[in-house]
């Protein structure tokens, strides 16, 4: 017969040698409230037996040097002090016991107790480094969450702790309110927020296409042209790129205008198509003719606009 818990062994009615059994009882005591079983988990996962369990007060974890190392402990109950090696070790380990984990960081320990059920692991006292685990567990930090959803910390009024509060400032919280915006929404019903003229800040008025001079015999839009009108001085040939040159968002459309005798020619990057009617081809007709460019999906530009036919 033994203890249910630790298994020491019991001595029984009429017992013959009973100092035996008492003297194993002694040292079996003296083992479970004195003894250190080392987890050695340099090679991997270590699970305990519950007579290495019951054995020993404290499991010291040595060699942990990789991460996501575990100790699984037997579905005994008893309390045990877990410590992971500081000198060996360079990572944290999680103790297990069937489903239900905690995790002990290099260097430091956990006081824990198993209940003897399948998932039964509680942590009754833990630090890292000595220090606390989490930020409740600090003794100058509020002690619960509840009541507190989308609050924010802050330094107290005696600037010895921390407390939640009602996030606050001095900012402005609605759009007039800024420094570089309108004051007012006064009169601009259906008016869109723009860039100011004077490029510091913003402002409501009607969105205007950029109109761009172009007198070279190319053109390669930018990414930053995106929305422009290209005002053709002379014969040019414009290249539509391809995503892997200028990746133009999809739908993004590209106006150009031929300001002069020399007709625009449309070329496409390598890898990218343009669509244009089959009764057209892909330049302008004649002077003031005005052509778009769309991008209608991945490397794919369609035509249309005032195009010589075919």
């Amino acid at each position: 017969m033994t203890t249910p818990n630790l298994a020491i062994p019991l001595i029984v009615a009429s017992q013959s040698h009973k100092e035996v059994t008492a003297n194993a009882a002694f040292s079996a005591l003296d083992r479970a409230v004195t003894g250190t079983f080392v987890a050695d988990v340099a090679a991997g996962n270590v699970t305990l037996t519950a007579t290495q369990y019951r054995e020993a007060l404290g499991v010291r974890v040595i060699n942990a040097t990789v991460p996501g190392r575990a100790v699984a402990l037997p579905q005994v109950e008893r309390y045990s002090i877990i410590s992971v090696d500081e000198a060996t070790s360079t990572e944290g380990i999680t103790v297990q016991r069937g489903t239900t984990s905690v995790v002990v960081s290099a260097g430091g320990a956990a006081l824990i107790r198993t209940d003897g059920t399948a998932n039964g692991l509680a942590v009754i006292l833990q630090g890292a480094d000595g220090a606390a685990g989490d930020l409740l567990a600090l003794s100058d930090t509020p002690d619960s969450y509840a009541g507190q959803a989308l609050r924010m910390l802050r330094v107290n009024s005696t600037e010895d702790g921390l407390e939640f509060t009602e996030a606050g400032g001095s900012g402005a919280e609605t759009f007039p309110n800024l420094t570089n915006t309108p004051s007012s929404y006064a009169g601009q019903a259906g008016r869109a927020v723009v860039v100011a003229a004077g490029e510091t800040g913003l402002g409501f008025g009607v969105p205007t296409t950029p109109v761009v001079t172009h007198a070279d015999p190319t053109l390669a839009p930018a990414l930053t042209q995106a929305g422009q009108w290209f005002r053709c001085t002379s014969a040019c040939t414009i290249t539509l790129p391809a995503d892997a040159t200028t990746a133009f968002p999809v739908g993004t459309s590209l106006t150009f205008s031929q300001a002069s005798a020399g007709a625009l020619t449309f070329a496409v990057g390598a890898g990218a198509t343009v669509n244009v009617a089959a009764t057209h081809l892909a330049s302008t007709n004649v002077l003031h003719a005005v052509v778009q460019a769309t991008k209608l999906a991945a490397n794919t530009w369609v035509l249309f606009g005032n195009l010589r036919t075919a």
